[in-house]
């Protein structure tokens, strides 16, 4: 029997299924993939089977879509996840401060610049004047001037 002739004879399977689960949306998307589907079937399918062919069709075709809805279902979830939307958001902030940041740096002479990054890393006063070559009272000059910057660029009220 050739396939023309089994998808007149068991095309309604098809809509059966499509009915059974209320599909409307990618309707014809469906249909297709379960007449594709359908193809490879009857291409598998074994007269010396128990089941017959229409009872094959139904059971794996019911399978395939269902498999077809978890995959779906996977996508929507990684695609719509409110995690990755808040991962972007966090992204974003983290970006905007990142050149919030650099525009302040601009404000900044090369020394203070130094003693902003050697401060950041977490070293002392005495330490970071002696890398510097200069006394510890011109860093806490230093540490002055940028928490004064500071203070005027990001708009911070002292009380």
């Amino acid at each position: 029997m050739s396939f023309e002739q089994i998808y007149f004879q068991f095309k309604f399977i098809i809509f059966v299924l499509l009915k059974k689960y209320h599909i409307k949306y990618n309707r014809e998307e469906y249909t297709q993939l379960l007449t594709i589907k359908m193809w490879e079937l009857t291409q598998k399918y074994s007269p010396h089977q128990s089941v017959s062919l229409q009872q094959f069709l139904y059971f794996r075709l019911n399978c395939y879509l269902i498999d077809l809805f978890r995959s779906q279902k996977q996508l929507e979830i990684t695609i719509n996840s409110p995690d990755l939307k808040e991962r972007e958001n966090i992204l974003f902030d983290q970006m905007n401060h990142q050149i919030i940041y650099q525009q302040f740096l601009q404000l900044l002479t090369t020394n203070e610049k130094n003693w902003l990054n050697l401060k950041l890393l977490g070293y002392k006063q005495f330490e970071i004047a002696s890398m510097l070559n200069c006394s510890v009272s011109t860093i806490k000059n230093y540490r002055k001037k940028v928490q004064i910057k500071y203070i005027k660029y990001y708009g911070i009220n002292q009380k």
